[in-house]
């Protein structure tokens, strides 16, 4: 370290750290501009004849008669004059379209054909967005053939990795809501070319429609004031609350925007809730029978006392009373029977408490022994139809399969192939399983779907029947100010339930079970809580700012129409100055301009940025990208699959005790087999250790932009095209970015360090030699989460105390009590002493300290030397990076393209000296070196 040093500052090393400078306007202007052009003006006539000739040959065509019928027999298609009139004569609009109506397929199509009838087509080009990349694709594709045409003719889609786009003029996109902000946030200009912008399924209130919205209405007005051309926008939902959005785009006179609601084209479903369900099965089965069953599941008979409670009457009571006071006596068939609910199981319930206050707890109740009842009952009394049951997550999919397997209910047999088919359908099984899903069974075989959400609107099964709903759903929420990610289950909307009740009616009459009261239905929020109020803002943020808007971030989200706290907007500015996105009067900086264009969380992107500066680029991509995608690694159902594979994820982490470097060799694997042998050999390999390809996928997909918008911006090469590159035996595409900034791309100590640079300060310290806790920056009594390769919660050998584990993220148990690091890696007081927060010196005691509450001291004969030669050499590194990002601005007007950013002689050599540093104490990250402080409190409940 001491050689570091003089070596540094005798090469010109400056002094003192400098604050990053805010990029300048002129620099920003120019910066990753894409642009999309509409016709150029003199073409515009032949195109709009063009157009009109080949509508009426696609409307005189006795061919396509039945095409155009089914066309003309949508509900959207009766409504057509009311719904372009509304459009055209408003600067905003809402179409309310139900399931079926031909919304997402139809109203596109409607005015682009009715601009072609006025003579305009050539003029007319509509983007609609869609709130994942698979409706944009497939609605797409459908839309296409109802014109008769080839995809890209008149129709394309726009998702990211797959563009496939129409030529303009006279075109309709289908395209994610991600996909047009980023082409508003490199080019505003777009919308000269724009006809038409149609927001679909804005009833789903996700971060980048709710900060769509915003970004249009704020660029309407400015075009408006400039005397530019302004889009059309037509918000479109299913179920919405009109009254909320129709005052949110009203004109400046006060004016609603003005809305049209068409009814959906499907057949009647009848819906039954709770207090009727019990009391179906209490009549049919009996109490005895139905009490046998629920006794196995105390979550089931805990949820029944809960909706007692909270339905505040006698309907779900009642329903289970009405049986036999003995539960061994026999209920006569036909008589109406059953257990004393309120008697035998809610003795210490008033029913008459409050019934508002719902803890974490009880909304994470979800009771999957009813459910596989309910299912079994169906079963019984129905002889065709597919059942689809919703329920939150995997755990409970893996539990209500178990109950139908295991406890013979109701004399079904679901073990029997040749009459039953159980699909489950979540994101992490594999595709080939998800599949089956679709596909038909023989006559007098029943298909039973166990799913998540997914069903609700993204995966439509046609033969389903009867619906069951448990009424929740997994909800990701953040806390800004403790940086804590929880997954909860939490109470679907009435928009949600409404959605899934829609599922049972879309080929013939269905069904619909609500494992909830009519009164808890009642309560449940017209649509979710949206994704801006219970996220991380500083994506959203960053990008704020990138798109040149002057004002605070505070006051651009003050004007969204549901505003996130200002709690919370300061707590992702002040993490954004932290990282030096932003200057303190926030202003965007060069680093952070760049990492603006990432596709990525701005943390992550800077571990990138470290990962070019440290010559270990492609590992530091791959572990960028995968955190914004479902783990690499499948979690199988069964307790024998699950042990394989988690044996699987220990081979892959090589002896280290990381989380992510065993995702990374797996990654790293599958990837080399795919480019030597080709992708069916690597889709075997994936299949045969349970790592799932769609993920592997999209993270390449993510790696390779990275790569892209990094050449474009400077900091490294142009690489060689992906497509261009030999594969398939030939040697393979090999790392990501040049071979130059991958010399130290194996350096496991390197790896790890500048992993947590990058998740820092989601950092945990074990609190005690006993049990299993860990401390902290802002929480004690943390656990390792059961699926990190380093939980010990089984073993007989605990984490000594002291031992310091990077993590990605911190979640909150699904009943609310406890706090898990997720995804983790051992690293060493050497590595956080150099990637970590502030670091700071006690010189009477020698003890270093990082961010006021992590201790800890150099186990050598000169501690103060050695104490302050760490402090200076961590000055030093900072500052060596800090002019390595104040120099991104530059790179372009002094010429320096690709290895240029990297090849400063002092950033260098300094980083060279890093690598050796940490290469040395490989290994031996704490015996001999490094002691742990204890904390003033010590043991596990060490405050801060």
């Amino acid at each position: 370290m001491r050689t570091a040093l003089v070596e540094a500052r005798q090469a010109g090393l400056p002094d003192d750290r400098q604050m990053l400078a805010p990029m300048e306007d002129q620099e920003r202007e120019g910066f990753g501009r894409r642009r999309r052009r509409g016709l150029r003006r003199n073409e515009i006539p032949a195109a709009n004849e063009r157009l009109k000739e080949k509508l009426q040959a696609f409307l005189n065509e006795p061919s396509l008669e039945e095409l155009r019928a089914k066309k003309a027999a949508l509900p959207m298609t009766q409504y057509r004059d009311q719904v372009l009139e509304m459009v055209t004569a408003n600067p905003y609009s809402i179409v309310i379209g139900a399931t079926g109506s031909g919304k997402t397929t139809q109203v596109p199509q409607l005015i682009l054909e009715d601009e072609i009838n006025n003579g305009k087509g050539g003029s007319c080009n509509i983007i609609c967005t869609q709130p994942r990349r698979i409706a944009a694709t497939s609605v797409a594709e459908r839309v296409a053939v109802e014109r008769n045409e080839r995809l890209q003719e008149s129709v394309g889609y726009h998702v990211r990795f797959a563009p496939k786009l129409p030529p303009p003029g006279g075109s309709i996109t289908y395209c994610t809501t991600g996909i047009l902000l980023e082409q508003l946030k490199h080019d505003p200009e777009m919308l000269d070319s724009i006809s038409h912008i149609l927001i679909d399924e804005v009833h789903e209130r996700d971060m980048n429609v709710d900060f769509l919205m915003i970004v249009v209405k704020k660029a309407l007005q400015s075009r408006a004031a400039a005397g530019k051309s302004l889009p059309k926008v037509v918000l479109m939902s299913a179920t919405l609350d009109t009254e909320m959005f129709a005052g949110y785009f009203a004109s400046k006179d006060g004016k609603l925007c003005p809305s049209v609601s068409v009814p959906g084209r499907t057949f009647p479903v009848t819906e039954r809730h709770l207090d009727s369900i019990m009391g179906e099965l209490n009549q049919a089965y009996g109490g005895a029978k139905l009490a046998q069953i629920l006794d196995k599941d105390k979550t089931s008979e805990d949820y029944l006392k809960a909706e007692t409670v909270f339905s505040g009457q006698n309907s779900v009571r009642n329903s289970v009373q009405n049986s036999v006071q003995n539960s061994g006596t026999n209920t006569p068939s036909g008589e109406a029977g059953g257990i004393d609910w309120k008697r035998e199981r809610l003795p210490q319930i008033d029913i008459g408490e409050s019934t508002t206050a719902q803890s974490e707890k009880e909304e994470g109740r979800v009771p999957t022994a009813l459910l596989a009842a309910t299912i079994a009952h169906v079963c019984k009394t129905s002889d065709e139809g597919a059942i689809l049951a919703f329920v939150p997550g995997l755990e409970e999919i893996t539990r209500t399969h178990k109950h139908l397997l295991e406890m013979n209910l109701l004399g079904m047999d679901f073990n029997d192939s040749q009459k039953f088919k159980i699909c489950l359908l979540h994101s992490t099984v594999p595709k080939e399983e998800q599949d089956a899903v679709f596909q038909s069974v023989p006559q007098g075989c029943r298909k039973i779907i166990l799913s998540t959400n997914i069903a609700e609107t993204s995966v439509t099964v046609t033969d389903v029947r009867f619906v069951l709903d448990t009424g929740k759903l997994r909800e990701k929420r953040y806390d800004q100010m403790k940086r804590i990610t929880s997954l909860q289950t939490v109470w679907v909307s009435r928009s949600n339930a409404k959605q899934r009740a829609g599922r049972a009616g879309r080929v013939a009459d269905g069904y619909y079970y609500a494992l909830f009261s009519q009164e808890r239905h009642d309560a449940l929020r017209a649509v979710g809580l949206p994704e801006l109020l219970r996220s991380d803002l500083q994506e959203v943020c960053l990008s704020i700012k990138a798109q040149r808007f002057k004002e605070p971030v505070g006051k651009f989200l003050a004007q969204a129409i549901e505003p996130p706290v200002p709690q919370a907007i300061e707590a992702a500015v002040s993490n954004l100055e932290a990282i030096e996105a932003f200057t303190e009067d926030e202003r965007l900086t060069d680093l952070g301009s760049l990492l603006a264009k990432l596709p990525i969380h701005p943390a992550w992107g800077k571990m990138i940025v470290l990962g070019v500066i440290f010559r270990c680029l492609d590992p530091m991509l791959i572990l960028g990208a995968a955190q914004e995608e479902r783990s690499l690694f499948i979690s199988p159902i069964g307790p024998d699959a699950r042990s394989q594979a988690r044996r699987i994820r220990l081979n892959y982490a090589n002896g280290e005790k990381s989380d992510h470097l065993s995702m990374l060799n797996a990654f790293r694997e599958i990837r080399s087999l795919r480019d030597q042998s080709g992708m069916g050999y690597a889709f075997d390999r994936a299949r045969d250790n349970y790592i799932h390809m769609g993920a592997f996928r999209t993270i390449e997909g993510t790696a390779r932009q990275i790569v892209e918008i990094l050449a474009e911006a400077k900091p490294i090469e142009k690489p060689e095209p992906f497509s261009s590159r030999p594969r398939y035996g030939s040697g393979g595409g090999g790392d990501y970015g040049p071979a130059a900034l991958n010399r130290n791309s194996n350096n496991t100590a390197l790896i790890q360090s500048l992993l947590l640079a990058g998740v820092y300060p989601n950092l945990g310290a074990k609190s005690s030699a006993k049990g299993s806790a860990f401390r902290t920056v802002t929480e004690r009594g943390v656990l390792m989460h059961v699926s990190s390769l380093n939980d010990d919660s089984k073993s007989k050998e605990k984490t000594a105390f002291g031992f310091l584990y990077a993590y990605s993220s911190l979640a909150k148990a699904v009943d609310g009590h406890a706090l898990f690091m997720r995804d983790t890696t051992q690293v060493s007081p050497l590595m956080t002493s150099l990637f970590g927060g502030k670091l700071d010196l006690t010189p009477e005691t020698c003890r270093l300290e990082l961010d006021d509450w992590l201790p800890f001291w150099i186990k050598t004969a000169d501690r103060q030397f050695a104490s302050k030669l760490v402090l200076e050499f961590r000055k030093a590194l900072d500052r060596v990076l800090n002019e390595a990002y104040r120099s991104l601005g530059h790179l372009e007007e002094r010429g320096q393209v690709g290895a240029g950013f990297a090849d400063d002689p002092i950033r260098e050599r300094f980083a060279s000296q890093v690598v050796r540093i940490l290469s040395h104490a490989a290994g031996r990250p704490y015996v001999g070196q490094w002691e742990a402080g204890r904390w003033p409190r010590g043991g596990e409940g060490g405050g801060r």
